[in-house]
């Protein structure tokens, strides 16, 4: 881990040269290469892998990154390259605590937004009561009455939530994968 920095370069040659010649093997399904980058952001942006994202699956290389958060993404793929990457790509997200700076998307905010939204019914009702009595008298006759009113009601309505909110993201357990 002291020398990732150091020995960056020379990571980089590999990953380049390793690459370039399971593409200059030509297409093929039948044997295939899988590539593991675990750290990858210490190698920075490599022009290699921007074109390795977008075709190096015919060829029959399977590429797997490992990122510690979106902001190492971007890095390594700028210019909205990341974008060529999650696109591409199944994501798997454990220990989300980037939660962003203000102002700022973080990790937790992508998560909460790629899950999407479910319905939940939100219920709401009520119940009023009343009543009233009426008396009057007039010469020997008489005359009274009364009357009592109840009434109630429930309501529904069918709302859109977030799956999960950033706050839920990041309170997830780190065993809990998405």
């Amino acid at each position: 881990a002291n020398h990732m920095r150091v020995q960056s370069p020379l990571s980089r040659m590999w990953i380049t040269t390793f690459i370039r010649a399971v593409i200059n093997g030509g297409l093929q399904e039948e044997r295939l290469t899988h590539c593991i980058l675990d750290e990858s952001s210490v190698l920075g942006h490599l022009e290699i892998l921007d074109d390795a994202v977008g075709l190096s699956r015919g060829f029959g290389l399977r590429l797997q990154f490992y990122f510690q958060s979106l902001g190492q993404i971007s890095d390594c793929f700028p210019k909205g390259g990341y974008q060529t990457l999650i696109s591409n790509t199944s994501q798997v997200f454990l220990g989300v605590n980037d939660v962003g700076l203000p102002g700022g998307a973080g990790t937790a905010d992508f998560v909460s937004a790629r899950m999407g939204e479910h319905t939940i019914v939100v219920n709401s009702g009520g119940a009023n009561t009343g009543g009233s009595t009426q008396w009057s008298r007039g010469g020997n006759q008489s005359s009274h009455g009364g009357g009592t009113s109840w009434g109630g009601n429930d309501n529904w309505q069918p709302n859109g939530r977030k799956l999960l909110f950033p706050a839920e993201v990041v309170a997830l357990s780190p065993r809990t994968a998405i």
